[in-house]
């Protein structure tokens, strides 16, 4: 089984012109931009998965074609 763990505000630069607004979301604290502690939990949470045997792709804020 596969499993898509999204995290959100992770490169949503790249985000598409009709979805602009989502470019400059998220939040900080003492330096530490959201996105950042999101891709720690998903890349914690991940290989916990793995560990049970699932497949984890870890996924941008804009999920890519494909």
């Amino acid at each position: 089984m596969r499993i898509g763990l999204q995290v959100g505000h992770w490169r949503a630069e790249e985000a598409p012109r009709e979805l602009s607004g989502l470019r400059r979301n998220g939040t900080s604290w003492k330096g530490t931009p959201e996105w950042q502690v999101n891709l720690e939990i998903a890349r914690h949470a991940g290989a916990m998965l793995e560990e049970l045997g699932y497949v984890v792709d870890i996924l941008p804020a804009i999920v890519p074609p494909g």
